[in-house]
């Protein structure tokens, strides 16, 4: 809970019915060995979270068009002028491989 606390949460849309909370973060953590998976101990990894939080449920009687709106606000979310700097430099890095997009290395 402390590291999600200190993950970057953006602004969400003004009438926003299903999402809650839109957090990005970046977590280093250390592997645990397991040989089935052919995983070795002790090697530093980084995990970057991206936390999308609705209270939609999956259940059989949500509506489906429920879906389509959560959709439409996280794109809002995504470009919103309140949001611009952070998901330009920030979380679109995250997804195209590059340190930072204002001339980071990949």
């Amino acid at each position: 809970r402390q590291l999600f606390r200190g993950f970057h949460k953006l602004s969400l849309p003004v009438n926003s019915q299903f999402l809650k909370v839109f957090a990005v973060g970046t977590l280093v953590a250390t592997t645990a060995g397991n040989r089935y998976f052919g995983i070795e101990a002790g090697r530093s990894v980084t995990i970057h979270v991206v936390n999308v939080c609705s209270d939609l449920d999956i259940g059989p009687l949500e509506r489906l068009s429920n879906y389509n709106a959560l959709a439409q606000e996280v794109a809002m979310a995504l470009v919103d002028a309140s949001n611009a700097d952070f998901v330009q430099n920030t979380l679109l890095p995250l997804f195209l491989g590059v340190q930072d997009m204002r001339g980071g290395q990949p």
